[in-house]
């Protein structure tokens, strides 16, 4: 899951996790794939392709009896392989930004940010294969499940067992992606919409930066 920001729960994992989303995000923007027999070597291309994004998001968090728990919105900027900027607006204010070393979560509404080495944040998440260059398919099962609320999508699922969600579903609506979805092992899946899609979009370097505001609790993770 990818929930927003509830107290107690750990920002370091709920950013490897939404890390990881934004890793696809970014890959999969450009075009739908064909689902077809060569589906992993048609990811594996588009993981070379968009370079940078930005996108309204809209997530909604279910159980595993699939009634609503949670909902927030925001917006999201990327620039590969590792800068990003993840606004969250509602319900809470948070904001995650890596300069790609180093990754940034602060919590308006707490006055804290957490600081953490990019690679030591995300070292174990399954987003950094996919920055690796590595092949798609040696990391995961892909899998074309056809139509569902008219889009198409395509499961992957990570054969790595120490992973933080089961399975990952893409879903595609016309030359964009427009939904997707993470399960983790409890069956709770939270759902990503993206709109007001504009890949390769213009960067500003200063999206990627950030100074702590004065006054706020500055926590550093090793």
């Amino acid at each position: 899951c990818i929930p927003t920001p509830e107290r107690g729960n750990d920002p370091l994992r709920l950013f490897s996790l939404r890390f990881t989303a934004l890793s696809f995000a970014l890959a999969m923007f450009t075009c739908a794939p064909a689902f077809a027999a060569d589906a992993a070597s048609r990811l594996q291309g588009y993981l070379k392709q968009a370079q940078s994004l930005t996108a309204d998001f809209e997530q909604i968090v279910f159980d595993r009896e699939r009634a609503e728990i949670q909902r927030s919105s925001g917006r999201l900027r990327l620039h590969r392989p590792a800068r990003f900027r993840w606004d969250y607006r509602e319900p809470y204010r948070q904001l995650i930004v890596s300069d790609g070393e180093t990754v940034w979560i602060y919590d308006e509404e707490l006055e804290q940010v957490t600081v953490k080495p990019l690679n030591r944040a995300i070292a174990r998440a399954p987003a950094m294969v996919l920055s690796s260059g590595d092949a798609v398919d040696r990391h995961y099962e892909i899998t074309d499940l056809g139509e569902r609320d008219g889009l198409a999508w395509l499961r992957l699922v990570p054969r790595a067992p120490d992973t933080d969600y089961e399975q990952m579903r893409l879903g595609f609506g016309g030359d964009v992606l427009r939904a997707m979805e993470l399960e983790d092992g409890f069956g709770q899946i939270t759902r990503l919409n993206f709109s007001d899609i504009d890949h390769d979009a213009a960067v500003d370097p200063a999206w990627f930066r950030f100074e702590p505001p004065p006054g706020v609790d500055v926590i550093k993770g090793h």
